[in-house]
């Protein structure tokens, strides 16, 4: 079912709520890394217990993401979507008011259930919106994927500032408070003004899903791209967690002012993949990917270079290697949940919906999973043990396997060729966005 819209007012409130609801989620997800374990200091509470509440998120959402293509009806996204939206929402909510629980215990086990939740709600809002979002308006499929790449990871890179001065004007709960309500609203007023005109099979049953989400999964040609979506994921975790000791070590930048050497990466990274969701509404999107696969493992070979040439340990050069691994990394991010969608296409696994649900949500899965990989391991013990340059180095070295993998799978897959979020033609996809008020749909 293509989805079409009652008149073009609700299809861009709805296209623009749904993205805009990711800046409120990286703004949730930023804010909690300096507010808990800071008020959990206060009331001495383990560093232990700090990281499982922190990292519980992960949980809720790799287990909402394994289970949900099972018991979710695929033709009504758009009530998960919702429905995802409000868990997280008042469930942030809740975790913000735990902070004035007085027990310790008491305040530690809510926040643990609480956060679990606002994963399990995260989770529904991402494995669904790119398929609710792109079906919308599939003609401009490509700027609406990288808009919820770029507003969420705005909203990860402003959270932290957001969340602090917030919590500087009225405590704890204030920040986790306003930014639950802020999600919860967009999330009942995108309900409101989505409205799908229905279709020539839209009281029908939903279509049989003739595979699941696992058996998709161990295809070999869905690995190769899984192993890509990984390394995507590994970035984001890498970076989070190596990038800010490793400056502050060789440049002796203060803590202060360590936020700063994350804006050439951030800044380069969601300009290029702003830029990506244009050229993917091209038809490029397999171009884009194969070629920024090779560039992003160079970017990682460039930036351990310093370790190697020490004439290249300069912070002026450090930070002119991360706008060129921001840039890569944008470009080589963005398109795979196309290729996803239309390699998932090739293995019949149900209906249209069933299809574009199924995609985004192993993509999501892999993403998640890669970023914890990313956060725990080479930037974790293998950083610990080997320090920044070799940490990178052998980043750089995963991601040349994955770019053969991910090339053999556009290749193998037949997808080296022009791709767009719908089969339709330029000018019938350009139809999708015309005013459509009281039409039927003419399928002839």
């Amino acid at each position: 079912m293509e989805g079409k819209f009652s008149d073009k007012l609700s299809l861009y409130f709805s296209i623009g709520l749904g993205t805009l609801l990711f800046l409120a989620q990286g703004i949730n997800f930023a804010q909690v890394g300096p507010l808990f374990p800071t008020v959990a200091d206060e009331r001495d509470i383990s560093q232990t217990a700090v990281g499982v509440v922190v990292g519980v998120y992960d949980v809720g959402f790799l287990i909402t993401s394994l289970i949900s293509t099972y018991i979710f009806d695929s033709r009504k996204l758009e009530i998960v979507f919702c429905s995802g939206g409000l868990v997280s929402g008042i469930s942030t909510v809740g975790f913000g008011l735990a902070g004035k629980v007085k027990s310790n215990t008491i305040f530690v086990i809510s926040s643990l259930l609480l956060r679990f939740l606002i994963g399990v709600g995260g989770s529904l809002v991402w494995t669904t919106s790119i398929p609710l979002l792109t079906t919308a308006s599939p003609r401009i499929g490509g700027v609406i994927t990288s808009l919820v790449e770029v507003l969420g990871g705005a909203g990860m890179s402003c959270g932290m500032v957001i969340g602090g001065a917030l919590y500087s004007l009225a405590g704890y709960s204030m920040p986790f408070v306003a930014i639950g309500v802020i999600e919860a609203a967009i999330v009942l007023l995108f309900y409101v003004f989505y409205r799908r005109v229905p279709t020539v099979n839209a009281d029908e049953e939903e279509g049989e899903k003739k595979h699941g989400l696992l058996w998709l999964s161990i295809r070999p040609l869905v690995v190769c791209m899984i192993a890509s979506a990984g390394v995507a994921g590994a970035v984001f975790g890498y970076q989070d967690t190596a990038l800010s000791p490793y400056m502050t070590k060789t440049f002796g930048i203060p803590i202060s002012q360590v936020g700063y050497v994350f804006l050439p990466y951030t800044v380069a990274n969601l300009s290029s993949a702003l830029l990506c969701g244009f050229l993917i509404d091209k038809g490029y999107a397999s171009g884009v990917y194969v070629i920024t696969a090779w560039l992003l493992s160079v970017s990682f070979f460039l930036t351990s270079s310093p370790g190697y040439f020490h004439r290249l340990e300069n912070l002026v050069v450090v930070c002119s290697f991360q706008v060129v691994l921001g840039i890569s990394h944008g470009f080589f991010q963005i398109p795979q949940y196309l290729l996803f969608y239309r390699l998932t296409r090739l293995f019949d696994v149900g209906d249209e919906e069933t299809t574009k649900f199924l995609a985004s949500t192993v993509f999501m899965t892999a993403l998640i999973i890669g970023k914890s990989i990313g956060a725990s391991t080479f930037g974790g013990f293998i950083y610990d043990a080997l320090g920044y340059y070799h940490s990178s180095a052998l980043l750089g070295a995963t991601q040349v396997i994955c770019a053969f993998m991910g090339t053999f799978a556009v290749v193998r897959g037949g997808l080296a060729r022009k791709l767009y979020y719908s089969d339709e033609s330029t000018d019938e996809r350009t139809e999708l966005l015309q005013d459509s008020r009281h039409t039927e749909i003419d399928d002839n």
